[in-house]
């Protein structure tokens, strides 16, 4: 029944956010000019997931609305742990601006560095807006746990980090997503990486969606502010500190990666 459901939840999150985005694209593309902004289409297909994830949980799992959102915004665990949620994505991007910059002598046009004070609010916005509530309820709430029941934590990442990125290749199609300006083989390596991040500091911190949904939200605030992956050199580096800390982790923590986590 466990993974008739995981099954279920999959497809119809692919399905619900598929169609929706299709009219994104259509009107992108300039085929259809539809009454509704493409923006919007894109937020409300991004809420798929979690939509489809509250209703699973409440109606399979039983579980109340009042719990789910305290797991989805309270946050627990080792401060060390729960550091490296807010930090670890803006540090590899940060790392990487100063050192393309310093020793490239790359350019960037990063507008947000000089509006510091509304760095708040642009945090907030992506939280809410940006894809991480829309998703993480459905994708870090509901399947990661399902996932972890008889795979390891390695092998749930893989396959969780897989689908989450296919469930965003009609974006590669609509002008003005982020995705639209990158290979989808380098957005299929950084989701999948980012991924395992995810799962290891979400095991790490009582297993609680809060941990995914804010360092989802770091790690799209920190492809915002530093935006360097327009150039070949910053795309490189990111990837050379994403690898180095997979390979880190990987190492160092072999019994939370390839052992079951039940």
């Amino acid at each position: 029944m466990k993974n008739n459901l995981t099954f279920q939840f999959i497809i119809t999150v692919f399905i619900s956010t598929w169609f929706i985005w299709a009219f994104a694209v259509l009107s992108s593309l300039g085929i259809i000019d539809f009454f509704i902004p493409t923006a919007l289409m894109v937020i409300f297909g991004t809420f798929m997931p979690s939509i489809i994830g509250l209703f699973f949980l409440i109606r399979y799992d039983k579980i109340k609305l009042k719990e789910i959102l305290k797991n989805t915004f309270l946050l627990k665990g080792d401060t060390k742990y729960l550091t490296l949620v807010f930090i670890l994505m803006p540090v590899i991007f940060s790392l990487t601006y100063i050192i393309t910059t310093i020793f490239f002598g790359t350019t960037y046009d990063l507008p947000w560095l000089s509006r510091p004070f509304e760095l708040p609010i642009l945090f907030l916005y992506i939280l809410v807006l940006g894809g991480p509530l829309g998703e993480e309820i459905g994708w870090r709430g509901f399947l990661l746990p399902r996932l972890l029941k008889n795979r390891s934590a390695f092998q749930a990442s893989l396959l969780l980090g897989t689908l989450w990125a296919m469930w965003h290749i009609p974006l590669f199609l609509i002008e003005g997503t982020v995705q639209s300006s990158i290979s989808f083989l380098i957005y299929f390596m950084y989701t999948v990486i980012l991924t395992f991040f995810i799962t290891f500091l979400y095991l790490k911190t009582d297993k609680r969606t809060s941990t995914a949904l804010y360092m989802h939200t770091s790690a799209n605030m920190a492809i915002g502010v530093f935006y360097v992956i327009d150039q070949s050199i910053g795309i490189i580096f990111v990837g050379i500190f994403m690898l180095g800390f997979l390979a880190f982790l990987l190492l160092k923590n072999k019994e939370t990666f390839f052992f079951n986590q039940k």
